[in-house]
């Protein structure tokens, strides 16, 4: 079980998300890559031990980097872990882009993994909804709630930061990854969502990347892309040589045109 010292807030909370992992019995967390199910595939590793599952999805929306870190988070928390295709392009309401795109999706996804449970004779779905996500747009959590998925770190009150310094204190590989998204918060809505423009925003991504920044978002906007970057790192994309090597990176990928923001990446998506 986790230690804490219930002296502090961070570790009443803690203490809180402990307490509340070991009284399910059992659990598949869903394991992005990220920082906060990072956590807590650790923490449900420590209360329930061979009660709990991590289920990775890979998708044509993945940028491709979740399976590698999501497996580097499995094996340092010891928790036995599985990956399953999530054919979301078969999704009319994702691949129309509808507006509330996010909540078909997550609907999806949720679904899926009850399958998995129940294959696996687990009693609850966990996600790694943290207690600062509830301020957006979170079309996600009303899907959640509806299939029954339980947000433990959101739950404890655990703001985004608090997992960040958790998970930095304990050591866990994704303590310092950047946050992700599914890519096609990168296509405006109404554009239909297929498998050439994901893979193109992919690619495009991962040569701003290559150029040495760490946050990427590359927005697709017909023939433009909109490249946002992490906003420390924002003077150096409007700088040469920097500017002309992302400008022409994405030229090759066809962009007529390659917008640099000038705000930087600010969390939306």
């Amino acid at each position: 079980m986790l230690k804490a010292n219930p002296h502090t807030t961070l570790e009443a909370k803690l203490k809180r998300l402990d307490t509340s992992l070991g009284s399910l019995g059992s659990g598949l967390v869903l394991l992005s890559g990220g920082a906060d199910s990072g956590l807590l595939a650790w923490a449900l590793a420590k209360a329930l031990g061979h009660g709990a599952l991590a289920l990775t999805f890979n998708s044509p929306a993945s940028t491709g980097e979740e399976l590698s870190s999501a497996a580097s988070s499995a094996s340092f928390a010891g928790i036995r872990h599985m990956v399953r295709d999530l054919p979301l392009l078969t999704l009319e309401e994702f691949a129309a882009n509808v507006e509330d795109r996010c909540y078909f999706c997550k609907r999806f996804m949720f679904s899926a993994a009850r399958e998995v449970a129940d294959e696996e004779g687990l009693s609850h779905i966990i996600d790694g909804t943290n207690a600062t996500d509830p301020a957006g747009h979170r079309p996600g959590l009303i899907a959640a709630r509806e299939l029954g998925v339980l947000s433990p770190l959101m739950d404890a009150g655990l703001t985004r930061a608090e997992v960040r310094l958790l998970a930095e204190r304990f050591g866990l590989p994704a303590a310092k990854r950047p946050p992700g998204a599914c890519l096609a918060t990168r296509i405006p809505t109404g554009v239909p969502v297929t498998a050439e423009l994901l893979d193109l925003v992919r690619r495009a991504e991962a040569e701003v990347r290559s150029l040495g920044f760490r946050l990427v978002r590359v927005r697709v906007l017909g023939h433009k892309a909109k490249v946002e970057v992490g906003r420390d790192e924002v003077e150096r994309l409007l700088e040469e040589p920097a500017a002309a090597r992302v400008r022409d990176a994405l030229a090759v990928l066809g962009f007529e045109e390659v917008l640099l923001d000038p705000g930087g990446y600010g969390g939306a998506s």
